[in-house]
């Protein structure tokens, strides 16, 4: 996996991507190491499950546990849909290594670095956010639970686990299934976005190969008297050919979308907001969520905008030197594109900018109807305690 490296290696070393190339030794004891961090994941999960919905006693409690608890089974539905999706991630590299899509020449190459580049920074930054906000929420427990013997979350266990020794390795195993869930968030949702990313790349070459297309009939066209009639059919094969190639790289964009909305089935971009006085956990907390959502609808405008322009990109290029038939091609080429690639999450939701403006109003609203029902509770408490 080259050109999303960064994004398989977290995946690897969480025990969830293995290689195909490792000998079968090493693909047994990796195996071995899958399973037990399906298991430390899962079960703290299912731990939180049970007490969530057998001992929660108020609102602020329900709230902020269902919110760490949402992560965690968010990050369970990525690990399933890594494993049930592994054979169309693999056919997404394939795509992107192979041709039409792979860069040809210096050009090609020079556009697939450039968008590396910002593949490797989003991730960088991303991968920082969020095992801040982990490290952040690690300091504060230290601090507000280990002194009296509490876990960071609320779980339910089949022990005791307030005294010694047990207290630590359960303290530990806790938070360690919440760094596991952190990095497969991390892989995950710099692979999807990497995969936007990648989706401009391929838009911005095909604008390039287009291009090169018509600076190449223009050369044949300054000669076109000069030559023979065998010639002029040669030249109109070769259009014929480069055009092809250029609907055939097209085609193959669409089939790489749509394998990525398949991979990213089962994420949706519904996360909770915490209610909490932690004030360093949320606004941890919060930047990650904000993030992962800023992220997925930025590069999923940028994907509509530029399959946007790729219409207009055509239609100001001189269509006079070329064959009739290349022009039906365009013409095809340029209908297609008046549908603009769209990734939605979950069937419903557009990922632009402007959802995430929408996305950041409905915070807004909830927090502050949040606020109007605690005042109205506190005045309804206070009358009951003067009656």
């Amino acid at each position: 996996m080259q050109l999303l490296n960064s994004s398989f290696k977290i995946l690897q070393f969480s025990g969830f991507w293995r290689s195909e190339k490792w000998p079968s030794w090493k693909k047994w004891l990796y195996n071995i190491y899958t399973s037990i961090m399906i298991f430390i994941l899962y079960s703290v999960t299912l731990t939180q499950i049970i007490e969530l919905l057998k001992f929660v006693e108020n609102l602020n409690q329900f709230i902020f546990h269902s919110s760490i608890l949402l992560t965690m089974i968010n990050a369970c539905a990525k690990v399933t849909n890594i494993f049930r999706k592994r054979s169309d991630i693999i056919k997404l590299n394939d795509i992107l290594m192979t041709a039409p899509c792979c860069p040809r020449n210096y050009k090609d190459k020079k556009i697939q670095r450039l968008f590396n580049k910002i593949i490797k920074r989003n991730s960088l930054i991303y991968c920082i956010i969020t095992e801040l906000a982990v490290v952040i929420g690690f300091m504060c427990s230290l601090f507000r639970d280990v002194p009296q013997h509490r876990l960071t979350y609320k779980a339910w266990l089949p022990y005791n686990y307030e005294t010694g020794t047990t207290y630590w390795i359960t303290y530990l195993y806790q938070y360690g299934a919440l760094v596991i869930g952190s990095l497969i968030n991390i892989s995950y949702d710099t692979f999807v976005v990497g995969c936007m990313i990648q989706t401009c790349a391929q838009l911005e070459i095909f604008k390039y190969r287009m291009k090169r297309l018509f600076m190449i009939q223009r050369n044949l066209h300054r000669n076109n008297r000069k030559l023979t009639l065998d010639m002029k059919h040669k030249n109109l094969i070769n259009e014929r050919k480069i055009i092809c190639k250029s609907i055939e790289h097209h085609l193959q964009i669409f089939k790489f979308i749509s394998l990525i909305v398949i991979c990213n089935g089962s994420h949706r971009l519904s996360n909770v907001v915490p209610f909490t006085s932690e004030f360093l956990t949320i606004i941890g907390y919060l930047m990650c969520m904000l993030m992962q959502i800023f992220i997925y609808c930025f590069y999923g405008n940028a994907v509509t905008h530029k399959s946007i322009n790729l219409y207009n990109e055509i239609y100001a290029m001189d269509w006079l030197i070329l064959d009739v038939s290349t022009k039906k091609s365009l013409l095809i080429i340029m209908k297609r594109t008046l549908r603009p690639i769209k990734f939605t999450s979950g069937h419903l939701v557009v990922l632009s900018l402007k959802s995430f403006n929408r996305i950041c109003r409905i915070v807004k609203w909830i927090i502050h109807l949040y606020n109007i029902f605690s005042i109205f509770r506190e005045c309804y408490c206070d009358l009951f305690k003067h009656l």
